[in-house]
């Protein structure tokens, strides 16, 4: 079993503004019937960036503290360029509270990756020039390490190039062969394989690692919309699918998907 987490929210967008915070509060209280996260956002405002304690997306330590409990490494996915806006995440990868973050997930014998950006699938120099920033940021942090595995933002992909691109830029492996809207194969395997190239007609160094799985695709309601129940049934199915043929069970589970006491929950079932 293998877990990731794409950093897309690191921390809640909600206190960008008062406006903001007003409606998300309104949709805890009256939508969500999850008063206490609403509470928990409010501190969070009042606080500011001076600490991470009371931040519903900061959930960094709990996450690894329950994938470590299961023996289970996880990957983290970092944004290293917003090159198109809002869509790019929360955050610079320059933030000394993300720096502090890179520390402390190495410090922990976790792993870092790159989540490549929304416009870098079909850019050759944008996936390079952000592998470097990754790297950079590393290095400010006080890590000595490689960036060699990506996954693409939003699992954006073109076969004819992406493979091709992602290969130039030095990494070894990618994680972005999952479906968006559901799980399953998207390779038709949970196999690692050499991708190919369709330009030069050869396999690539890049290697494939197939996403299974994304807490989005079965929880949301503009995807699957099942109850934690359902969900938990179909990724115990897909793991002894993928299990039995001799793959791995690739999980995506976002660190801004466990602010319920529910999400949480159905997390440690699955990941013990």
């Amino acid at each position: 079993m293998e877990i990731s987490c794409d950093v897309d929210e690191p921390f809640d967008r909600s206190v960008r503004s008062i406006s903001s915070l007003a409606k998300v509060l309104g949709g805890d209280v009256f939508k969500r019937r999850n008063p206490a996260l609403a509470a928990r956002r409010l501190l969070n405002a009042t606080v500011g960036a001076r600490s991470t304690h009371f931040d519903p997306c900061y959930t960094f330590d709990w996450y690894m503290d329950q994938c470590e409990a299961a023996g289970l490494q996880v990957t983290f996915y970092f944004i290293a360029q917003r090159d198109a806006g809002a869509i790019d995440g929360t955050y610079d990868i320059d933030d000394p509270r993300i720096l502090k973050l890179l520390r402390d997930i190495a410090a922990r014998g976790h792993l870092i990756g790159m989540h490549g950006s929304y416009l870098s699938f079909r850019d050759p120099d944008r996936l390079r020039m952000q592998r470097f920033r990754l790297v950079d940021a590393l290095a400010k942090a006080g890590l000595d390490q490689d960036v060699i595995e990506n996954r693409q933002h939003y699992l954006r992909w073109d076969a004819s190039c992406t493979p091709d691109y992602l290969d130039a830029a030095g990494f070894l492996y990618d994680t972005s062969g999952g479906f968006a809207d559901r799980p399953g194969f998207r390779f038709g395997t949970a196999r690692e394989f050499r991708m190919w190239s369709w330009v030069q007609r050869a396999p690539l160094a890049l290697r494939q690692k197939p996403l299974i799985a994304m807490e989005g695709s079965l929880l949301s309601s503009s995807y699957m919309g099942l109850t934690d129940d359902e969900a938990l049934d179909l990724l115990v199915r897909l793991r002894c699918a993928a299990e039995d043929t001799g793959g791995n069970f690739s999980l995506l589970w976002h660190n801004s998907e466990l602010k319920t006491n529910s999400q949480r929950k159905l997390f440690s079932r699955l990941v013990a």
